[in-house]
């Protein structure tokens, strides 16, 4: 998980706290998917600027 809580938040959970991606949709956005697929090594700062230029 990216940790970033831009994107999503850590849930309290019977065993303690958990990072939960489940509302992010980042990693879906068609622009996103693009770069990350022509350059797997990106990193979150990159694929944000990515998002931004949109």
């Amino acid at each position: 998980p990216c940790r970033d809580t831009e994107f999503s938040e850590e849930i309290d959970t019977p065993a303690g706290k958990l990072w939960s991606c489940m509302d992010c949709r980042f990693i879906h956005e068609p622009a996103v998917v693009k770069h990350l697929k022509e350059n797997p090594e990106a990193g979150m700062a990159e694929l944000k600027a990515v998002r931004k230029k949109r």
